[in-house]
Protein backbone atom coordinates (compact mmCIF):
# COMPACT_ATOMS: atom_id res chain seq x y z
CA UNK A 1 0.00 0.00 0.00
CA UNK A 2 1.40 3.35 -0.91
CA UNK A 3 2.06 6.40 1.30
CA UNK A 4 -1.41 8.35 -0.03
CA UNK A 5 -3.41 5.26 0.39
CA UNK A 6 -2.39 5.03 3.87
CA UNK A 7 -2.85 8.38 4.39
CA UNK A 8 -6.59 8.13 3.47
CA UNK A 9 -6.88 5.13 5.28
CA UNK A 10 -5.76 6.58 9.00
CA UNK A 11 -7.83 9.84 7.63
CA UNK A 12 -11.12 7.50 7.63
CA UNK A 13 -10.34 5.42 10.71
CA UNK A 14 -9.86 9.17 12.56
CA UNK A 15 -13.35 10.19 10.78
CA UNK A 16 -15.22 7.25 11.65
CA UNK A 17 -14.22 7.22 15.17
CA UNK A 18 -14.72 11.31 15.74
CA UNK A 19 -18.33 10.31 14.03
CA UNK A 20 -19.14 7.55 16.04
CA UNK A 21 -18.49 9.49 19.30
CA UNK A 22 -20.51 12.34 17.95
CA UNK A 23 -22.96 10.05 16.97
CA UNK A 24 -23.63 8.42 20.62
CA UNK A 25 -22.50 10.66 22.98
CA UNK A 26 -23.63 14.22 21.45
CA UNK A 27 -26.97 13.42 19.60
CA UNK A 28 -29.93 12.17 21.81
CA UNK A 29 -32.61 12.66 19.16
CA UNK A 30 -33.08 9.54 17.04
CA UNK A 31 -34.13 11.14 13.88
CA UNK A 32 -30.73 13.13 14.12
CA UNK A 33 -28.65 9.57 15.01
CA UNK A 34 -30.08 7.87 12.05
CA UNK A 35 -29.21 11.14 9.38
CA UNK A 36 -25.75 10.36 11.52
CA UNK A 37 -25.72 7.63 10.55
CA UNK A 38 -26.85 7.76 6.56
CA UNK A 39 -23.70 10.08 6.15
CA UNK A 40 -21.50 8.18 7.74
CA UNK A 41 -21.80 5.33 5.67
CA UNK A 42 -22.15 7.82 2.72
CA UNK A 43 -18.29 8.75 3.76
CA UNK A 44 -17.37 5.43 3.69
CA UNK A 45 -18.81 4.15 0.84
CA UNK A 46 -16.88 6.79 -0.79
CA UNK A 47 -14.15 5.85 1.10
CA UNK A 48 -14.31 2.25 -0.05
CA UNK A 49 -14.53 3.36 -3.48
CA UNK A 50 -11.24 5.54 -3.19
CA UNK A 51 -9.30 2.82 -1.83
CA UNK A 52 -10.79 0.29 -4.70
CA UNK A 53 -9.81 2.42 -7.33
CA UNK A 54 -6.88 2.98 -6.04
CA UNK A 55 -5.97 -0.53 -6.32
CA UNK A 56 -7.14 -0.81 -9.52
CA UNK A 57 -4.32 2.03 -10.54
CA UNK A 58 -1.89 0.77 -9.55
CA UNK A 59 -2.81 -2.52 -10.59
CA UNK A 60 -3.00 -1.04 -14.05
CA UNK A 61 0.17 0.97 -13.71
CA UNK A 62 2.13 -2.48 -12.79
CA UNK A 63 0.39 -4.08 -15.52
CA UNK A 64 1.57 -1.86 -18.44
CA UNK A 65 5.04 -1.29 -17.21
CA UNK A 66 5.31 -5.62 -17.50
CA UNK A 67 6.92 -6.46 -20.58
CA UNK A 68 4.94 -8.50 -22.57
CA UNK A 69 3.86 -8.32 -26.64
CA UNK A 70 0.71 -6.85 -25.99
CA UNK A 71 1.58 -3.75 -23.97
CA UNK A 72 4.38 -2.97 -26.71
CA UNK A 73 1.67 -3.22 -29.30
CA UNK A 74 -0.37 -0.93 -26.69
CA UNK A 75 2.29 1.31 -26.10
CA UNK A 76 3.01 1.98 -30.35
CA UNK A 77 -0.55 3.01 -30.43
CA UNK A 78 -0.31 5.39 -27.21
CA UNK A 79 2.97 7.20 -28.30
CA UNK A 80 1.27 7.11 -32.30
CA UNK A 81 3.83 5.08 -33.41
CA UNK A 82 3.67 5.50 -37.65
CA UNK A 83 3.47 1.82 -39.26
CA UNK A 84 3.21 0.11 -35.91
CA UNK A 85 2.11 -2.98 -36.97
CA UNK A 86 6.10 -2.89 -39.16
CA UNK A 87 7.46 -0.96 -36.19
CA UNK A 88 6.44 -4.84 -34.06
CA UNK A 89 7.86 -6.74 -36.60
CA UNK A 90 11.39 -4.79 -36.41
CA UNK A 91 11.26 -5.17 -32.49
CA UNK A 92 10.79 -8.71 -33.03
CA UNK A 93 13.70 -9.09 -35.50
CA UNK A 94 15.77 -6.89 -33.50
CA UNK A 95 16.02 -8.45 -30.18
CA UNK A 96 15.53 -11.94 -31.81
CA UNK A 97 11.37 -12.73 -31.10
CA UNK A 98 12.35 -10.69 -27.59
CA UNK A 99 15.43 -12.73 -26.48
CA UNK A 100 18.84 -10.90 -27.69
CA UNK A 101 20.94 -10.09 -25.25
CA UNK A 102 21.01 -6.48 -26.54
CA UNK A 103 17.33 -6.04 -25.24
CA UNK A 104 17.73 -7.79 -22.03
CA UNK A 105 20.83 -6.20 -21.05
CA UNK A 106 19.93 -2.55 -22.85
CA UNK A 107 16.09 -2.45 -22.84
CA UNK A 108 16.50 -1.99 -26.58
CA UNK A 109 13.58 -3.01 -28.50
CA UNK A 110 14.91 -1.75 -31.74
CA UNK A 111 18.81 -2.14 -31.99
CA UNK A 112 19.05 1.64 -31.95
CA UNK A 113 22.71 3.15 -31.32
CA UNK A 114 22.79 6.14 -29.06
CA UNK A 115 21.93 9.42 -31.26
CA UNK A 116 24.15 12.20 -30.89
CA UNK A 117 22.39 14.99 -32.43
CA UNK A 118 18.21 14.33 -32.18
CA UNK A 119 16.76 14.22 -28.71
CA UNK A 120 16.83 10.82 -27.11
CA UNK A 121 15.60 8.79 -23.97
CA UNK A 122 18.49 6.64 -24.30
CA UNK A 123 20.85 6.39 -20.68
CA UNK A 124 24.00 5.64 -22.80
CA UNK A 125 25.53 2.82 -24.87
CA UNK A 126 26.52 -0.89 -24.38
CA UNK A 127 27.16 -3.58 -26.59
CA UNK A 128 27.42 -0.85 -29.40
CA UNK A 129 23.97 0.08 -28.69
CA UNK A 130 21.55 2.36 -26.83
CA UNK A 131 20.81 1.55 -23.36
CA UNK A 132 17.16 2.54 -21.77
CA UNK A 133 15.92 2.86 -18.05
CA UNK A 134 13.08 0.41 -19.78
CA UNK A 135 11.77 -1.08 -22.49
CA UNK A 136 8.80 1.72 -22.50
CA UNK A 137 11.94 3.96 -22.52
CA UNK A 138 13.08 2.23 -26.15
CA UNK A 139 9.69 2.77 -27.78
CA UNK A 140 9.80 6.67 -26.65
CA UNK A 141 13.15 6.87 -28.21
CA UNK A 142 11.94 4.97 -31.12
CA UNK A 143 9.04 8.08 -31.73
CA UNK A 144 11.60 10.43 -31.13
CA UNK A 145 13.57 8.88 -34.32
CA UNK A 146 10.56 8.66 -35.95
CA UNK A 147 9.67 12.39 -35.60
CA UNK A 148 13.21 13.72 -36.44
CA UNK A 149 13.33 11.29 -39.93
CA UNK A 150 9.94 10.18 -41.38
CA UNK A 151 8.87 12.33 -43.82
CA UNK A 152 5.60 10.87 -44.69
CA UNK A 153 5.13 13.46 -47.93
CA UNK A 154 8.00 11.80 -49.23
CA UNK A 155 7.38 7.93 -48.36
CA UNK A 156 3.64 8.07 -47.94
CA UNK A 157 2.84 4.83 -46.66
CA UNK A 158 5.83 2.75 -47.99
CA UNK A 159 7.40 2.69 -44.98
CA UNK A 160 9.13 -0.32 -45.83
CA UNK A 161 10.99 2.13 -48.78
CA UNK A 162 11.95 4.41 -46.12
CA UNK A 163 13.67 1.96 -44.04
CA UNK A 164 15.81 1.33 -47.15
CA UNK A 165 16.59 4.35 -48.01
CA UNK A 166 17.76 5.75 -44.70
CA UNK A 167 19.66 2.35 -44.67
CA UNK A 168 18.03 1.58 -40.99
CA UNK A 169 19.41 -2.00 -40.96
CA UNK A 170 23.14 -3.44 -42.05
CA UNK A 171 21.29 -6.71 -43.25
CA UNK A 172 20.61 -6.36 -46.82
CA UNK A 173 17.63 -8.83 -46.20
CA UNK A 174 16.30 -6.93 -43.71
CA UNK A 175 13.28 -5.51 -45.54
CA UNK A 176 12.65 -9.42 -46.86
CA UNK A 177 12.30 -10.79 -43.36
CA UNK A 178 10.16 -7.55 -41.89
CA UNK A 179 7.47 -8.22 -45.11
CA UNK A 180 7.71 -12.21 -43.65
Amino acid sequence: MNKKSVITLVLFIVLFICSTFILYHVVDNTADKNHLITKLNKVKTINDSLLKNNIHLKDSITNILTFNKKNVKRLLKFYDIKHSNIVLKQAKLETGNFTSKIFADNNNLFGMKEARIRPTTSTGTNLGHATYNNYIDSIKDYKLWQMTLYDKTRYGSNYFGFLSAIGYATDKNYIRKLRN
